[in-house]
């Protein structure tokens, strides 16, 4: 999915039509790492994956979809317990002090 500022998100998973298995956990990739996997046969699928890399696939999973994925998981965190996840260091800017007229 892209990032914007020339970054992706991506992620690996080794996948059959049985089961999937995390093998590259979600992180921030530059164009030329992502066009790389491309080139060395990985799959590349997201929401816009065809207008960045030729040969990938564009997916829009409908919610039923998302239901049979959940459906015997039982590693659920309980919302309390949900954290966001940064890829990027957070920057904050102060503004300078207020002119005195």
């Amino acid at each position: 999915i892209d990032a914007q500022r020339g970054e992706f998100y991506v992620a690996g998973y080794d996948m059959d039509a049985a089961s999937w298995r995390l093998v590259e956990p979600l992180r921030l990739a530059t164009f030329a790492e992502t066009s790389a996997k491309a080139q060395d046969n990985a799959v590349l699928v997201g929401p816009e994956a065809p207008k960045w890399f030729p040969g990938s696939r564009a997916i829009f999973p409908p919610a039923a979809m998302l239901g049979r994925l959940a459906w015997g998981r039982t590693d659920f965190t309980p919302g309390q317990s949900i954290q966001p996840i940064y890829l990027r260091p957070t920057q904050f800017v102060k503004a300078p002090p207020a002119r005195k007229l």
